[in-house]
């Protein structure tokens, strides 16, 4: 626990797990149900991954391109739960064909899913708006926003009733872009997704999604950027996703949070993120009301 190094909703921040997001915690148990994680060989989605499976899920499907990587992960959940079922499914969220075979497998492996992470990202390096080819800049919408798009749509198609899903997002696309030169395709495409995902939520309301700033881990992501190590933990980010897909987190449908912020305090504020529409994208200084 340290002090909040931006504004948060919440006096406690937190850079690594903490009891109240274990997810050993018999009230975060997903004992029984199915999970499909994108990227989820390494990295954040790793990290939610090898916490799902400390939460006892049955099923777990781990979508990526690289096989090895998704290889490597399943040994290592073996080792955390070896009642866990893990399928690895090789497939590119920016083909949209490839996902939803990637799916259907789901569904005739394991029976509906229940709950989609929604992991995987592109970055790149920095790319300029105005300098590079507009081909280049907008790779990161192809991927980040259309394969997104791809994965929940193809998710949906199989799902159990009532379904989660988790979006990991960015909190640095709702920070002053002059801290992140070079970063305008990614904060951009990751705003973006955000506005898509509380689109699905208005046509799905079955459908709980949270959306979450992962921290700041050390990733190949974060690696291109220049990050030498993490700030927060991998541990943080993967707890914290067990308890965003619980039902103590259902108050957070269509609505954003870091999982710097602490969960209790969360709760707590639960009437008022709701009847005063926080943590959701709006523009700031003017009350816009329904």
């Amino acid at each position: 626990m340290a002090a909040p190094p931006w504004p948060s909703p919440t006096k406690t921040w937190h850079d690594d797990t903490y009891p109240a997001i274990d997810p050993t915690r018999p009230e975060l148990s997903l004992a029984g149900k199915t999970a499909v994680i994108t990227g989820g060989g390494i990295g954040i989605g790793g990290a939610i991954a090898q916490s799902f499976a400390k939460a006892g899920i049955s099923h777990l499907a781990l979508i990526g391109r690289r096989l090895q990587v998704l290889e490597e992960k399943k040994a290592q959940i073996a080792i955390i739960n070896p009642q866990t079922e893990v399928l690895l499914l090789q497939a590119d969220i920016a083909n949209q064909e490839q996902i939803q075979r990637a799916f259907e497998t789901v569904k005739s492996t394991f029976g509906e899913p229940k709950i989609l992470v929604n992991n995987a990202a592109y970055f790149d390096g920095t790319v300029s708006v105005l300098k590079d080819s507009v081909d280049d800049w907008y790779q990161a919408f192809d991927i980040n926003v259309k394969g997104s798009l791809h994965v929940a749509r193809s998710f949906l198609s199989v799902a159990a009733p009532s379904p989660r899903i988790l979006n990991v997002s960015s909190g640095q696309a709702h920070l002053d872009a002059k801290l992140f030169p070079g970063m305008s395709a990614y904060l951009s495409s990751k705003m973006a997704q955000l506005r898509m995902f509380e689109a699905i939520q208005v046509e799905r309301p079955d459908v709980v999604i949270v959306s979450c700033h992962p921290g700041r881990v050390m990733s190949e992501m974060s690696a291109k950027i220049g990050r030498k190590k993490g700030i927060d933990t991998l541990d943080l980010s993967g707890d914290f996703g067990v308890w965003a897909v619980s039902d103590e987190a259902t108050f957070l449908k269509g609505r954003m949070a870091w999982v710097n912020w602490d969960v209790t305090e969360l709760k707590e504020k639960k009437d008022e993120i709701i009847n005063d529409n926080l943590l959701i994208v709006s523009l700031g200084g003017w009350p816009f009301k329904e």
